[in-house]
Parts: C-alpha cells; structure tokens; sequence
C-alpha cells in the first residue's frame, strides 16, 4: 500500500472524498459479519482493443495497483482488481470472452463504524477450482475524523460466480490502532494450489508483512516486519491461525533494529507466494538486515530470501539467500517524504517484483530491479534502472540475476515496477512501465 493512507499522514483529499461517498456503518471496526458494504455490478465496458479503460463513465477518480488475474483452466476468464482512491471498496473486472466485455463493480467490504470511513488496498486474486471460487485477498481499513488511516485487517471475498458477485468480507487477520505506533498489516498476497495431483490441491495461501513501530510506507526510513502466513481449505470461507514463517538466519539477517533477536529475520516486505506442481509452498520476501551487503556510507540495501513448505504451510523451512539488491539509503534521489524516486520524478517507487512457479516444471523465477547501473553510494544518485531474474529449481540455490529489461535511454526508464505471471506453454511476461507508457514483452 502507498503510504499516503498509512499511520498518521492525514489523507485530506482522501478523506473529503469518502465524506462525499461513503456511508457510515454500525458494525465495530474490523469487524467482518458486524455489517457489510455489498459487492455491486456498476457497468459493462465493451472491450477487444488494445488499450481498454476497464473504469465506468461517470467514474470521477482514478484506480490504482491493480492486479490480473488468469484462470488456469480457460484462458478467456480473467479478473482484474484495483485500489480505488475515493471510494470504500476495491474495484473488479470481471471479462467471459478474453477481454472483449467487461463487467466492472466495487468489491463487498466491512462497513465502517459511525464517525469513519472504510478504505482498501494491496489487492489480488486466485482462482481455486476444487471449491469452484474465485477469492480476493486485500486491506481493510478505517480512516478516522482525524484523517488518519488504521486498523488494517486482511480479509478475503469469495466470488461463487467466477468474480462477478463477492460475498462478504472474511477476517484473516486484524489490525488495530492509529496513528504512530500501530499494529497493523501490510501487501497481502494470494496464490492457489491448482494441480489435481497434488496432496494440497485447493488449499489457498495468503502472506504479508506486520510493520513494526512505525506505519509501512516507501521511506527507507520505515521498519518493515515479520511475514505472516494462513491458508484455506474450503474456498476461502475459514482460515488457518496466521503464523510468522520468516524464520531467522545468523549469516544473513544481522541487524536487530527495534530491539529484534540477533538472528531473526523480521525486517521484511512485499512478500509473495508460489505454489509448485508437487504443493511445495516458496515465500519470497524482500529484507533489509542484512549489514554486510550495506556499502559503506549507506543502510538498508535489500536482500531477497525465500522459505518453503514441504507440508502445505504447517511449517516452514528457514531462509534462504537468493540475491543482494542495490537499492540502499544512497542509491536512490529521493522526495520530499523520504521515499525512493527515479530521477526527474516524484511519485514513489520500489524495487520489488515477485515470484512465479513454472506450472510444468516447478523451476522457479523471481524478478526484481535495482540501480546497480546508475550513479550510486552518493550524496546525489542518478538512476538507471533495470529489471533482473533469478531462477532457482527448488529454491535452494539461485542463479545470477540476468538482466531482462532493455537498457533504458534516460535515467528515468525502465522503472522498478516489473510483474512476472506464467502464460501459455511455460511461457513468462514481463510487464513494466516505462517513461511515457508500459511495455509488454
């Protein structure tokens, strides 16, 4: 999530928009059954082209991070989900025929207390065909008089009819507070066990980050958390007790921070699961304890590690180092809310990408970038980003990240936002936006 809605940022415009448009509710905060925002169709948008606007006509603000979802089964259904700035709910679209139609509507959502107003983010989707659903994972939160956001929670939708009505939001895990210091939850993700042949086919797997003393926002400056994981056997209705799986490494996570165990690896974001043919469970997360990849001058350069399970999620092997990143306190500019930028812009950027299992093969691919060829470990960096894969076959051990983006000709271009998914025949695409557009390839 942006750290505009986070911790104690006031969310003005944020704020002012939900007073115009959203309801007040009766249930308790966090509270999924209490009271709920139903899920509504509001239009069709006919598509088929090369550049479709899946948001309806009298849609007055702009979506954001959105997420596609592809079922494994036919091609042609397809899901996509995003943050909706000005309203309660995430918004969906929902496509039959490869995108020729659309049905696009605001997911169902907890129904905020009276005095607050609901707001959601960090979106995505699974399809799970031994329970016939299609289930949504994503943020919910409150934003108080005040303008602060709080009370986090990650929950779920299922969708009984392949996405294009949502049940109510389910509760997988609470947040709570406002404000600065918080206990609150951060960049869920969903993924599905979908081979037949394997022992845990239909289990659902949702992981994310628990910031720890400060609200998460892009600022290096912010301390990420431990990752947290639960799953589903039945659809997406009931979850499993959530568990930290982050594990702990004396070699590679050496900084303690806020008073963390030497050892403990619990400075993480932007955690991402895969699930292989055979049902081993891969979490890739990236994390920033690790002191001896920190240049000198400089703190907080990332490392990405991974942990798997072997028994669908009830317990989880410890980490393992897949590649060191060069993203650290001076290896990006910066704006004005200490978040890393691309030269010449503002808007906040990351250098993570995620992680994908070879539906065939199980070989696994995770995708990054950094700024390991622009101007780095100076008062004044100049990026000049790329997008990188490793791979590993049972992620053990990882090969050399391979650059796959092509070499930008401004500082400014590629930027670090690349998504990997795995297509037709084993086949990847890399998505990612460039200066001015995004690129396919």
């Amino acid at each position: 999530m942006r750290s505009l809605a986070r911790g104690g940022t006031k969310v003005a415009l944020l704020l002012c928009a939900l007073s115009a448009l959203a309801t007040p509710g009766s249930a308790a905060a966090g509270e999924p059954g209490g009271g709920s925002v139903p899920s509504t169709v509001d239009c069709t948008v006919a598509g088929g082209e090369a550049n479709v606007n899946l948001d309806c006509p009298d849609q007055m603000f702009p979506v954001g991070e959105p997420h596609v979802a592809v079922d494994p089964r036919d091609p042609r259904h397809i899901v996509a989900t995003a943050m909706n700035d000005a309203e309660c709910c995430i918004q969906f679209s929902t496509s039959f025929d490869a995108g020729k139609t659309w049905t696009t509507g605001s997911m169902s959502s907890q129904a905020p207390p009276a005095g607050m107003m609901a707001t959601a983010a960090d979106t995505s989707v699974a399809f799970d065909h031994r329970h016939r659903t299609v289930v949504h994972a994503s943020l919910s939160a409150l934003v108080n008089e005040s303008g602060e956001a709080g009370d986090f929670d990650v929950v779920a939708n299922v969708s009984e009819d392949g996405g294009q009505t949502w049940g109510a939001a389910v509760l997988i895990k609470r947040g709570e507070g406002f404000g600065d210091p918080q206990e609150g939850n951060d960049k869920p993700w969903i993924t599905s066990d979908t081979n037949p042949s394997s022992r845990f086919y239909g289990r659902l797997y949702v992981t994310w980050d628990e910031p720890v003393g400060t609200p998460a926002s892009f600022a290096k400056t912010a301390e990420p958390g431990p990752v947290l994981e639960s799953h589903s056997d039945d659809g997406g209705r009931t979850w499993s007790k959530p568990q930290v799986i982050s594990g702990a490494s004396d070699r590679y996570c050496t900084y303690t921070g806020l008073g963390s165990r030497r050892g403990r690896c619990d400075r993480n974001t932007f955690s991402f699961p895969a699930v292989a043919p055979d049902g081993t469970v891969y979490v890739a997360f990236a994390n920033l304890q690790n002191k001896r990849a920190w240049e000198r001058g400089e703190r907080f350069e990332d490392q990405y590690l991974v942990v798997r399970s072997e028994n669908g999620g009830r317990s989880w092997k410890p980490p393992r180092h897949v590649v060191n990143m060069e993203d650290g306190t001076r290896d990006y500019p910066t704006n004005s809310s200490a978040a890393q930028v691309l030269s010449g812009f503002q808007f906040a950027v990351t250098a993570f990408g995620n992680l994908a299992a070879d539906p065939d093969s199980g070989r696994l691919h995770l995708v990054f970038s950094d700024n390991r060829a622009g101007r780095t470990d100076s008062p004044n960096p100049v990026t000049r980003t790329d997008v990188f894969v490793v791979s590993s076959r049972d992620g053990k051990s990882w090969s050399r990240a391979r650059r796959i983006s092509r070499r930008g000709g401004t500082s400014g271009c590629p930027s670090p936002t690349s998504t990997l998914a795995p297509a037709a025949l084993g086949s990847y695409t890399s998505i990612r936006a460039r200066k001015g557009a995004t690129s396919m390839t």
